[in-house]
């Protein structure tokens, strides 16, 4: 029995849901990522990697589902992941689970592990889909307005981004897009743990390399220059989100 079965099992009298699609689609999210991550042992990242090379489909795609979950997976993918982690169909298409969503019973889903590692910092959600308005206007800023976040700047010393300032950040972006300012994850060789923070990226024209600051306008001196591997950046730098607009304080 797996761990929403077990709940689903426990909780026989839970106040019914109108949203089962996503119930299914957490619980497949959920399913895949203990296998694909050995439990946790294996970063996600790495873990989301290694289902592009099995399956063929591109990183975002498979962020959207096992991340985002914003849809399921299609069949022939499915297949290849549970052949590949030997997955079980009981745990695809488990009977408890099924049965219970049958009869409209909610179950006690649980987090994803991008959206644990983002919960350290302080995020705010954007309710950018209340009106056929608001969602116009925040297609001006993101393709996908309804995953765009706000982050409060902590960093004192940038000169573009203001210490107390709100950042919005979309996180479906995962890959490098061009220069600008990024939401990173960046796990420093020999540190304990990782930091997530906000920093300027720039290519270097005719160079394997880019740099990274705190600022576009950051002094020389200031500046990290990191290595490209296979045209992307190293492992310890994770791209959670790009900065696509910032909402300064007035007076």
């Amino acid at each position: 029995m797996t761990d929403i079965e077990a709940k689903a099992a426990a909780e026989p009298n839970v106040t019914p849901s109108s949203d089962w699609e996503n119930t299914y689609k957490a619980h497949i999210a959920a399913a895949v990522l203990k296998a694909i991550t050995q439990d946790g042992e294996i970063e996600t990242y790495t873990a989301f990697r290694q289902v592009v090379s099995v399956t063929g489909r591109t990183l975002s795609t498979v962020k959207n589902w096992l991340a985002y979950q914003s849809n399921l997976p299609d069949l022939a993918s499915i297949a290849r992941i549970c052949e590949h982690w030997k997955i079980g169909p009981d745990v695809i298409f488990p009977p408890t689970l099924l049965g219970r969503l049958s009869v409209g019973e909610n179950t006690v889903l649980d987090r994803s592990p991008l959206a644990d590692e983002l919960s350290t910092v302080e995020l705010i959600p954007i309710r950018s889909s209340d009106s056929p308005a608001n969602r116009l206007a925040m297609l001006f800023y993101s393709k996908n307005p309804e995953k765009a976040l706000f982050i409060r700047q902590e960093d004192s010393d940038n000169d573009q981004l203001r210490l107390g300032e709100l950042a919005m950040v979309d996180p479906t972006v995962e890959e490098l897009g061009g220069d600008g300012f990024y939401l990173l994850k960046i796990r420093r060789p020999g540190a304990v743990g990782s930091a997530i923070c906000i920093r300027f990226i720039s290519t270097m024209v005719g160079e394997p390399t880019l740099r990274l600051s705190r600022s576009s306008s950051s002094p020389l001196e200031s500046l990290e220059l990191i290595p490209l591997v296979d045209g992307g950046l190293p492992g310890h730098i994770i791209i959670l989100g790009k900065v696509i607009a910032v909402l300064r304080k007035l007076f």
